[in-house]
């Protein structure tokens, strides 16, 4: 099991594909804030967005690699993910 729970808000800054300026090819800074929903050996699996608490076909999500992190953290909800009842 990895460091964070499943539907954790999280914040990460990594290192992604490269950026061509002529022959020369430059690596992009890149940043996400989604939903930690599961991890393996090489990345961590994020979600953009989720529906009633849940990760199905219709949910876009990216793995984002370990390695290429150079910082996480987690965030907090200002109000509960699974509060459908609120009102606007």
């Amino acid at each position: 099991m990895g460091k964070y729970k499943k539907m954790t808000p999280v914040y990460i800054r990594f290192w992604d594909h490269a950026k061509w300026t002529g022959p020369n090819a430059e690596p992009l800074l890149c940043e996400i804030v989604g939903v930690y929903h599961d991890e393996d050996d090489v990345a961590y699996k994020i979600a953009s967005w989720v529906c009633s608490g849940e990760l199905d076909d219709n949910t876009e999500q990216f793995a984002i690699v370990k390695s290429t992190i150079v910082h996480m953290q987690e965030l907090a909800f200002t109000r509960g993910i699974n509060d459908s009842k609120r009102k606007n």
